[in-house]
């Protein structure tokens, strides 16, 4: 499993108890920028969630949506 943050809005400790784990891999980025990895399935889950957060940087929240899920 990859996981795929920047911690922009989310914080290092909700995978912290994966990172030991062998199945699971952490890379720092922001899914706007491109990435190419081999993957079977995406699951997009950068979007802020509250509206205080995706407010703050609406243009990043949509690129997150838009290119991020792509």
């Amino acid at each position: 499993m990859l996981c795929v943050d920047n911690f922009l809005t989310g914080n290092k400790q909700n995978v912290e108890h994966l990172l030991g784990h062998r199945r699971f891999e952490y890379l720092c980025h922001d899914v706007t920028n491109p990435l190419h990895v081999e993957v079977d399935e995406i699951y997009n889950l950068a979007c802020p969630a509250s509206p205080e957060k995706y407010q703050r940087d609406p243009l990043h929240t949509m690129k997150n949506s838009g290119v991020g899920g792509n």
